[in-house]
């Protein structure tokens, strides 16, 4: 019987991680998930497929891993007060309970990584080869055909949507007007951030790849490149460049090739922006081809610094950022029902900065990183990405992916 349930909880852990850039769910709509009578997808409670998974593994086989012993009780009854004290202060309770529910659930998936830390590192191999062959492959097919390729791929979360649909993203190469890569995810940028960072993981993980599979671990790593690439992502872009003069820097030390290779890489880069239409102000390349976009991320970030002066020290209740907006951008010209867009922004208005001090420590207190330059580099990607977007903490997809790098230093 332990057999079978070794072999079955081996299963399902690849099979999680196998699903984790997937968004195939059930989406409810109470009452409580509407904003001035919009329906808002940060708040609506929903069921996905990778939750089913998490169930089945988890609490069926997993949860023996969780051991909760006189330290870990502690710890557990000061996520517990945090958690009651958000949620009290929270104008929508509702909302506030639901994100920390998930909150709850990520900490215990971080702590089974932690505890499974060998055979992440082996399935990753895995995982990664797959997320990247079947992003990419969607993401090149989205922008030949002008749409989304629906069929199987609906049932991995791929969202309807054509080069019309409101509010798309869009780029401009050689004067044509084209979609950005989505792939299975709710925008560009999320993806792109994804794929970066799975592509460092790669680099760390090249040890445990067998001397004839070298073939295979190039050809993944480029697919990665590539759909960095095709997101359309310019902060990734940017990324990506520093990171590979990173990593070669730290693989060879010889000057000329290091600087041959930053001379190609920076080429490289350079050909990818010829082809963007020259037309297009310098505001709309750094903000993302949407002329206002500067504007709309100004204003949201003014919001969440008077949300914040309102309470600084405990926040408005996880995930109510979206439920104060209105308030906020009142006299705003441009009204844009989104999360600021920096992470530390806000968990500031939802937690308060006890409430960040509390969840750090906590999180501190139950993962023992052992550093080295690849994995600084990596922890320093998240954060370049989490100072320009909320996606990190906001979307599913990059929420796993966070737990799995935090299980996996």
């Amino acid at each position: 019987m332990k057999n079978v349930l070794a072999r079955f909880e081996k299963v399902v852990f690849l099979v999680f991680l196998l699903l984790i850039p997937t968004q195939l769910g059930k989406h409810f709509w109470p009452d409580w998930s509407f904003v001035q009578g919009l329906r808002v997808d940060y708040l609506s409670p929903t069921f996905y497929f990778l939750d089913a998974i998490w169930f089945l593994g988890f609490i069926l086989v997993g949860i023996k891993e969780i051991r909760l012993n006189k330290v870990a009780w502690e710890k557990t009854i000061i996520f517990l007060i945090l958690m009651a004290v958000n949620v009290v202060l929270a104008q929508n309770k509702w909302v506030a309970m639901y994100r920390w529910l998930r909150i709850g659930q990520w900490i215990l998936t971080l702590v089974y990584f932690l505890r499974k830390k060998i055979e992440l590192k082996s399935n990753l191999v895995v995982a990664i080869s797959v997320w990247t062959v079947i992003e990419v492959f969607l993401a090149l097919s989205q922008i030949f055909l002008g749409r989304s390729v629906g069929g199987i791929f609906y049932w991995l979360g791929e969202r309807s949507f054509n080069f019309n649909t409101i509010g798309i993203a869009q780029i401009s190469v050689m004067g044509q007007g084209l979609l950005r890569a989505y792939g299975t995810f709710s925008h560009p940028n999320s993806l792109a951030g994804f794929l970066l960072t799975s592509l460092i993981l790669w680099f760390i993980l090249k040890g445990k790849v067998d001397s004839w599979s070298k073939i295979w671990w190039w050809a993944i790593t480029w697919l990665l490149n590539f759909g960095i690439i095709i997101t359309g992502s310019r902060l990734v872009w940017l990324l990506t460049l520093l990171v590979w003069m990173s990593l070669v820097y730290l693989g060879n030390k010889s000057k000329k090739y290091i600087l041959g290779i930053i001379l190609i890489l920076g080429g490289l880069f350079l050909g990818v922006l010829a082809f963007i239409n020259i037309n297009y102000p310098i505001n709309r390349f750094i903000g993302g081809f949407d002329p206002v976009d500067i504007e709309k991320r100004i204003n949201l970030t003014g919001a969440a610094f008077n949300m914040i002066k309102e309470k600084p020290f405990l926040g408005i209740g996880l995930g109510n950022f979206l439920v104060k907006l209105p308030e906020f951008e009142k006299h705003n010209f441009y009204f844009w029902l989104q999360p600021v867009h920096n992470v530390f922004f806000l968990l500031w208005t939802e937690l308060g900065l006890i409430g960040i001090i509390v969840l750090v420590w906590l999180i501190k207190q139950t993962i023992k990183p052992k550093l080295n330059i690849k994995k600084i580099v990596l922890l320093l990607v998240i954060l370049a990405t989490a100072m320009w977007d909320h996606y990190w903490i906001t979307l599913p997809q990059n929420f796993w992916l966070l737990a799995v790098v935090l299980g996996f230093i």
